[in-house]
């Protein structure tokens, strides 16, 4: 190994060690989460988006993912970073519980840029959407659609009503990338993100990594 691949392994193991001792109270044991489904939208030769197979993914009955295609907005007048007018929306027994700013951006015709993957929770009807967008600027964003607790049932014996979180999910810098290294997101349950990182597992309450900020940049 060069002086240079030696000094890059040595940082890595750094930021790692770091993120270990940092996130050391969130350390679980493996999970024995229930039956988690993971669904990704569907793609086109060219790894676009195919708006021609586009529909809402339903993910237990009476219970789906609507996801409403739209532009990018500049925050500022000319440059800067970006907002969009895409949204993923919950339906529940065929209402509207939740909706969310996705980072998918639709250019127009059959391209978009960005991909999303959706877990679903069976035996706790909760939903965790991984959203993603590569190149200069790539960064994750996930959202967790989770129904609050003690709210009646409603139709269908279905939550009838729901929260929407932004979720910051915990990284560490990986040299040579951009984009910083979350590790194998494994699911959602009771509120929890459960990560793997460098082996170890982790569970992340999503309230205490709210995502604030919505705002992004590309190359």
């Amino acid at each position: 190994m060069t002086k240079e691949g030696e000094r890059q392994a040595g940082l890595d193991n750094e930021y790692r060690a770091n993120y270990a001792a940092k996130y050391a109270a969130y350390r679980c044991e493996i999970p024995g989460l229930p039956v988690i489904k993971s669904y990704k939208l569907p793609f086109d030769e060219h790894h676009g988006v195919d708006t021609s197979k586009w529909h809402p993914t339903e993910l237990a009955p009476g219970i789906a993912i609507r996801t409403q295609l739209g532009k990018g907005i500049l925050v500022k007048n000319r440059g800067g970073p970006l907002r969009t007018n895409t949204r993923h929306i919950l339906e529940v027994s065929g209402k509207e519980m939740g909706r969310a700013e996705s980072l998918l951006t639709w250019e127009g015709g059959g391209e978009v840029m960005g991909s999303s993957t959706i877990q679903f929770t069976e035996a706790t009807h909760e939903v965790l959407i991984e959203d993603f967008i590569g190149g200069a600027g790539a960064r994750y964003r996930h959202i967790a659609f989770i129904p609050e607790v003690g709210s009646a049932p409603g139709k269908d014996a279905l939550p009838s009503k729901w929260r929407t979180v932004y979720v910051d999910l915990p990284s560490h810098v990986l040299v040579g990338s951009e984009l910083g290294e979350i590790g194998t997101v494994h699911g959602i349950l009771n509120g929890k993100i459960y990560v793997e990182m460098d082996g170890c597992f982790y569970a992340f309450p999503v309230d205490d990594f709210v995502e604030e900020k919505l705002e992004f940049t590309v190359g």
